[in-house]
């Protein structure tokens, strides 16, 4: 009995370490998608050169920005046209439905820490 209180505390251990993980990565996705409506925000207000960034540091200088032309990926290799004020709102969906899965994982994480918690008094008392 002790050994199988044992054993499902490390599995649960382990699944709180993947929705934490899950947590983390949702909100790296939350900021880079807050990044990229800001930035597309600011083309609409700019005439001169804007640098759009390659890679970490990377950047190209590009002068005349069609907004009219933002490319969208909406699925497997299948690119779409959206103007700015389309673009930004397709990302606010992604951000709310990206908040709502991340608060999903929270909601699940704080659950399966209870069972955590309440496993760990069980093995504490055995103990004793």
């Amino acid at each position: 009995m002790n050994q199988e209180k044992l054993i499902q505390l490390e599995l649960l251990n382990q699944q709180l370490a993947e929705i934490e993980q899950s947590i983390f990565m949702s909100e790296d996705q939350l900021l880079q998608l807050e990044s990229a409506k800001e930035a597309l925000k600011n083309l609409e207000n700019k005439d001169d050169e804007v640098l759009i960034p390659l890679s970490s540091g990377i950047f190209i200088p590009v002068r005349n920005v069609d907004l009219n032309k933002i490319k969208f990926l909406v699925g497997s290799n299948v690119v779409v046209d959206k103007t700015s004020k389309e673009a930004i709102e397709k990302i606010t969906e992604y951000v709310e439905e990206i908040k709502n899965h991340k608060s999903k994982s929270v909601e699940f994480y704080d659950k399966v820490s209870m069972e955590v918690i309440k496993l760990q008094k069980e093995l504490d008392e055995v103990d004793e």
